[in-house]
């Protein structure tokens, strides 16, 4: 399933690119330089201050997750790559190492990390989860690996508590799968729920306490609640449907006790769930993001929630006021840096990543009067 969407976030980016050079022509484009600044109503500005192009081979940047001053990646390759890059200088990103997984490990689509390893998850039938030590990101080494079960397969987004990862699939319905990470060399499959009826085709996961809360590729989207608390039994205790037009919910980020989930429509949109209640999760607010095509990952630093989309690689939302989101501004990058999936932020900083051949890690500085 998730290589026909990737299939369509291609066509649907070519198109864009031919309708921004018969709007535009390319002098706009050729214009932008890494010291870009885009002001944003005098309350944030986004500046683009460096970047890095990964290695040949190391291409379509699917994930990336963040520990201390360095960046890890994920490519949807056969077989999966993970690349570590050195993010102590933002202004100078550094390629330093990397590991390509096992035969068969493919399409790593989602990384979280947990201490000195990082867990990847397959877009395979059946999915993996495959551990990472990242302790000498320079000497990155596959430690171990769990196939999932008869039919938990395509592995599309990952997510840690405590001692366990979780894992969603890209099915219909969604399956939820709870694996011990407490040895990385024998991981461990415990638990796992079954999500209902029309909860189909899961895309992304958060998790925030005793709860994760999932995303579906459905019409409306839905975000569904799961108690984790028990990991060998992890239950559905409620979901939320949105509103008509609020499709293909892509991605979802935690504040506090609201989740905030980007849809996958022309124009994009950044919904905001009131998540008090998980057994009655409520919609509360939206966004609509005029002009922004395709939401793919969301992230949240401080008051404001940084939005990918595939015309802009970062979009900022004030999100002070859950029922009334505000976009504040965009920033457009050079030409080619427009198509990816996942974005991750490390204070002051918004790391994006490009699904290209190869993949570029652009660093983005995120001044606000909180920061």
């Amino acid at each position: 399933m998730l290589k026909y969407k990737v299939e369509i976030v291609f066509i649907i980016l070519a198109m864009l690119v031919i309708i921004v050079v018969v709007a535009l022509g390319p002098e706009p484009l050729n214009q932008i330089r890494d010291e870009q600044e885009v002001a944003t109503n005098e309350v944030l500005l986004l500046k683009r201050i460096g970047s890095v192009t990964l290695s040949e081979g190391e291409n379509n940047g699917a994930s990336i997750a963040i520990s201390g001053r360095y960046a890890f990646i994920t490519t949807d390759t056969w077989p999966t790559k993970v690349v570590a890059v050195d993010i102590s200088n933002p202004r100078n990103p550094t390629r330093i190492g990397s590991v390509t997984l096992a035969e068969g490990e493919d399409n790593g689509l989602s990384i979280a990390i947990s201490g000195r390893y990082a867990f990847i998850t397959t877009d395979t039938e059946p999915a993996r989860v495959v551990a990472i030590d990242i302790s000498n990101p320079r000497n990155l080494t596959r430690v171990g690996a769990v196939t999932l079960a008869e039919g938990e397969r395509l592995g599309r987004s990952i997510a840690i508590s405590d001692q366990h990862a979780y894992i969603i699939t890209d099915t219909s319905p969604v399956i939820v799968i709870a694996v011990d990470i407490t040895n990385p060399s024998n991981l461990t499959r415990v638990g796992a729920v079954t999500l209902a009826e029309g909860e189909n085709n899961g895309v992304s996961v958060a998790i925030s306490g005793q709860y994760a809360y999932i995303t579906t590729w459905t019409e409306p989207a839905k975000v569904v609640a799961i108690d984790i608390s028990n990991p060998k039994n992890p239950t559905r205790v409620g979901a939320v449907t949105l509103i008509e037009g609020e499709n293909s919910g892509f991605s979802v980020a935690i504040s506090g006790q609201y989740a905030y989930i980007t849809t996958f429509t022309e124009p994009a949109k950044v919904v905001a769930i009131d998540i008090s209640n998980p057994s009655n999760p409520t919609r509360i607010g939206a966004v609509t993001l005029v002009g922004e095509y395709y939401g793919t990952s969301i992230a949240i630093s401080g008051g404001y929630a940084y939005v990918r989309t595939l015309t802009s690689p970062v979009v900022a939302i004030d999100i002070s006021n859950p029922s009334n989101p505000t976009r504040v501004g965009p920033i457009t990058l050079v030409e080619g840096e427009g198509l990816g999936l996942s974005i991750a932020i490390s204070g002051r900083y918004a790391y994006v990543i490009t699904f290209t051949k190869p993949a570029k890690v652009i660093v983005v500085e995120l001044i606000t009067p909180k920061n």
